[in-house]
């Protein structure tokens, strides 16, 4: 094999572990090399090209998967979730239901000014959710960035 080859199969397998780590499931890499290798209809022959075919990708992460899911696992990934889950949840909760009516601030206070049609309640809400998902977003890449995940593996 190629070194630019060997060194794109370990990049694959250093991601797979990372993905896994970072409380990713490590089984949605072969999907995606399998929609990479429906993408690509004609490809060069193996020994033309500096990576591996797709084929040959999804046959080594099907190797790897058992050390993949075992980390992800290992990552106490379920339990970090709930708990993440479960403050934001509480962070939001007064507000749904309804504790901040009448004292409504920004696009809040817009809505209850009858800018927006619609019901007010869902319009309120549809927007706490959205912010949820933003700071859901934010903490995860917080809590990444101060977790970073260290992996050697020996090739």
């Amino acid at each position: 094999m190629p070194f630019s080859r060997k060194c794109e199969s370990e990049a694959d397998y250093i991601g797979l572990l990372l993905m896994a780590q970072a409380c990713y499931n490590p089984e949605e890499a072969i999907k995606m090399w399998k929609r990479m290798s429906k993408a690509e209809k004609v490809a060069p022959p193996q020994f033309l090209s500096t990576h591996p075919n797709h084929e040959a990708r999804i046959k080594k992460i099907n190797e790897w998967m058992p050390e993949a899911l075992q980390k992800r696992a290992e990552s106490d990934c379920l339990h970090q979730f709930e708990g993440f889950r479960k403050r934001l949840k509480r962070k939001y909760k007064e507000r749904l239901k309804g504790k901040y009516k009448g004292r409504l601030k920004g696009k809040y206070k817009e809505r209850l000014k009858g800018r927006f049609k619609g019901n007010l309640k869902e319009n309120i809400k549809k927007d706490l959710k959205e912010d949820l998902k933003k700071d859901l977003k934010e903490n995860l890449r917080e809590e990444l960035h101060e977790n970073k995940p260290q992996i050697l593996h020996p090739f």
